[in-house]
Parts: structure tokens; sequence; C-alpha cells
């Protein structure tokens, strides 16, 4: 590892210590390591392991890849990640399948492989899920 991110995971992990009125002793518990562990942390002569720096991101309320320099925003992890689905859960339950196939493939443009569905290929791919559907009921 470089010398400077130890020393700049050192100056973050001293930072965020003592923003929390914490001592290096009351670190070193929560680690399960003597304070001069986390002392060398602190000015950059180690690097904590994996698991001491999971402890450490809980501890201090923010995340490896702020600890790590990988972010400058220490804060991250409280912000909501968009939800990918959310539009497209929108979507599904704002729409009505029930409606004449016909009306179904007006409404909407099916594409498989990047190739808009011919209307053929559409009444076969509603028949494949009906036949599936009838296979599924018969005992």
């Amino acid at each position: 590892m470089s010398k400077e991110l130890k020393k700049e995971v050192g100056k973050r992990l001293k930072e965020l210590r003592t923003n929390r009125n914490l001592m290096q002793s009351d670190v070193a518990e929560a680690l399960k390591v003597d304070r001069a562990s986390v002392s060398n942390y602190e000015i950059g002569r180690a690097l904590p392991k994996k698991d001491a720096l999971l402890i450490l991101a809980d501890l201090y309320g923010t995340t490896t890849d702020y600890l790590l320099g990988k972010t400058d925003d220490p804060d991250q992890h409280n912000k909501k990640t968009p939800d990918p689905y959310l539009n497209e859960r929108e979507f599904l339950t704002a729409i009505d399948l029930s409606s004449s196939d016909e009306e179904v493939q007006k409404q909407f443009s099916f594409v498989i492989d990047g190739e808009e569905i011919t209307e053929e290929e559409f009444k076969r791919m509603i028949a494949a899920v009906r036949s599936e559907r009838l296979y599924r009921k018969s005992p």
C-alpha cells in the first residue's frame, strides 16, 4: 500500500474518532486490538484489516469507501439509493393486460433482441403463455 493512502486513511480515522469524542482506547476496545494499533492506523503506519475497517465504518457511521478514500462523502451511506425498479413498478401497476390482445399490442411496443416483434410473433407469444397456463391447470 502506498504511504499516501495510509496517511489519508489515518487522517480520516482520527478525524472521525475525535468528532465523536472517542479515545483511542475506546476504538481499540471495539476492534479488540491494543491502543497502539489504533495509533498506528491514525498516523498512517498501518492499515486496518478488512474486518476492522467494517467495524470502524459502523462505529463512525460511514462507509469503508470513505475510510479508504474512494469517496469524499462520509455521509454517503445515509443517502437513499434510487430504486431502479420504481418506474417499472409504476408502469406494471398502471397497465391492464386484461384488454384484448389487439389492444395490448397497439398500446405497447414489444422489443426482443433490439427488434420490435411482428404481429405474428406477438400472437405466438400470447398463444404460448395461454398453452402453458392450460397445461398447469390440467390434472
